[in-house]
């Protein structure tokens, strides 16, 4: 582009001549924080710091159930980028929330009863939203990560005009509250991570006027891979398939150790089962899963490439950032996809019952039937 180039894209308007300064704003950052928007808010702040000036504006928490204070520095350089840090007003009461929660979900209730559900979850910061509004003339942008959040919901009303969306949006009761109704539709743009939860939000929101476009944050795929080696420093023999992500009751990996378990018991010729990232449930002793905790991006992408399958457990998310790395496996994803149709029938064939009422999952069509080659399995 020359140097007095312009880009437009909707409202927004971008001129070479402007600051070249932008804020990325998100729940939690940090090194230790790898997984979910925090890790993708992470990767964005540090591509584009090779072409702009990135400020990180987040909260002082680690842990996203209470956000309890963890990071005692409130402002440090973290890959060459300046983090600015707030402490929440109060930690997250998980009794309060679920109550509230209950309410909105299942009950009537009034426009307050949503706000004090914002309010509950968190993470209330409201000296982290002055602070961008002190030095909104600062930055051309603010990116915010996660919608349904605090500081994304009054931080998008406060700075429309600057504010770019990331809204990692999936299919849940939270997307259909009357709160988010209109705040779909103010943001400058909005970045969306796949085409289904764009048509998701512009259905339930009607902001289809709001310029959106799906937006991939890449994967930085390692030349070679040593899965051998990497299964043999870890004492991993034989066939497995692999869950990478939070061990959370959220994520349906309770029930995946049930249906595992249950597997066990009923059938003789069933893979080992590896759980790599963060446990907040507990993880069964048994021989046959290994709880391998968290792991650097290289094991976990050698541990992909030996794996027979991966497993996705959340039913609500879009496909997620380990089935891009999943995919750089010889294995085609229609053969993985009907490894796992394959994997979860057994329960059906050790139960005796239809597949229909099975308590557990129901048995998906062949993945040749979907022309992605995925495999639609639902929870009942």
């Amino acid at each position: 582009m020359g140097a007095n180039s312009i880009c437009k894209a909707g409202s927004m308007l971008y001129n070479s001549d402007m600051s070249r300064k932008i804020a990325i704003v998100v729940q939690r950052y940090g090194l230790e924080i790898n997984g979910g928007a925090e890790y993708h808010a992470r990767l964005i702040a540090e591509k584009l710091a090779r072409h702009f000036m990135v400020e990180v504006f987040t909260t002082t928490a680690y842990d996203y159930i209470t956000w309890d204070h963890f990071y005692e520095k409130q402002r440090e350089i973290l890959n060459g980028i300046t983090v600015n840090r707030f402490q929440v007003d109060k930690p997250r009461d998980p009794q309060a929330f679920g109550r509230v929660q209950n309410l909105v979900f299942n009950e009537e209730h009034s426009p307050a009863d949503e706000l004090l559900w914002l309010e509950e979850e968190g993470p209330l910061v409201p000296g982290l939203i002055r602070e961008l509004e002190r030095r909104e003339g600062e930055f051309a942008y603010f990116i915010f990560f996660s919608y349904r959040y605090y500081h994304s919901y009054w931080g998008v009303k406060r700075l429309a005009g600057k504010a770019i969306l990331v809204p990692t949006a999936e299919h849940d009761q939270v997307v259909y509250l009357d709160l988010f109704k209109e705040f779909f539709s103010l943001p400058s743009a909005i970045v969306y991570n796949s085409p289904e939860e764009k048509e998701l939000l512009n259905r339930v929101s009607g902001n289809s006027t709001v310029y959106g476009d799906v937006v991939g944050v890449g994967s930085e795929i390692p030349e070679c891979f040593d899965a051998e080696g990497t299964c043999r420093a870890l004492g991993i023999r034989g066939k497995y398939a692999v869950y990478i992500g939070r061990l959370d009751e959220n994520k349906g990996v309770p029930e995946l150790l049930r249906f595992y378990l249950r597997l066990l018991d009923e059938e003789k010729h069933v893979l080992d089962l590896l759980l790599i990232g963060k446990a907040l449930i507990a993880v069964p002793e048994h021989p046959r899963i290994r709880y391998l905790g968290f792991r650097s991006d290289r094991e976990k992408y050698d541990l992909l490439k030996g794996s027979e399958f991966l497993i996705n457990t959340c039913f609500f998310h879009f496909p997620s950032r380990n089935y891009q790395k999943q995919s750089h496996k010889p294995t085609s994803v229609k053969d993985m996809a009907f490894g796992l149709w394959w994997y979860i029938g057994q329960v059906f064939r050790a139960s005796n019952l239809p597949s229909g009422k099975n308590p557990g999952f129901r048995r998906c069509n062949k993945p040749s039937s979907y022309p992605t080659g995925t495999c639609q399995c639902q929870s009942n």
